[in-house]
C-alpha cells in the first residue's frame, strides 16, 4: 500500500533534483575564485551526495561523492569535476530507480 504523503514528498524531489545539480555547478563555478563559494558548493555536494540515494537516485549518490572527493584533492581536482558533473546531470533527468513515482 501506498502512503500519498510520501509519494508526493518523492515526486517532489525527483522534480527538483536537477535543479539541484544545477546549483552545484554554479556553486561549483563560482567556487574556483571564491573560498566561500566553495565552501557553499561542499555543503551542496554533501548533501546531494547523502540523500540523492535514499529518493532512488543512486547515480547522482555515486557522482556527488567523487565530486567530494575531487574537491579534497590538492589541487582540487576541477577536470575531474566536470565530467562527474556531466553525469550527475544525466543521472538527475532520469526517473528514480525505486517505485515511488
Amino acid at each position: 500500500m501506498s502512503d500519498p504523503r510520501l509519494d508526493e514528498l518523492y515526486r517532489k524531489y525527483a522534480a527538483r533534483l536537477p535543479d539541484r545539480v544545477e546549483a552545484v555547478a554554479d556553486a561549483l563555478a563560482r567556487g574556483r575564485t571564491d573560498p566561500h563559494a566553495l565552501a557553499d558548493a561542499r555543503a551542496l555536494v554533501h548533501r546531494l551526495a547523502g540523500n540523492a540515494g535514499s529518493f532512488g537516485y543512486p547515480d547522482v549518490s555515486r557522482a556527488m561523492s567523487g565530486i567530494e572527493r575531487a574537491l579534497s584533492a590538492n589541487p582540487v581536482d576541477w577536470p575531474a569535476i566536470t565530467d562527474v558533473l556531466g553525469a550527475a546531470r544525466t543521472a538527475a533527468a532520469r526517473p528514480p530507480i525505486i517505485g515511488r513515482l
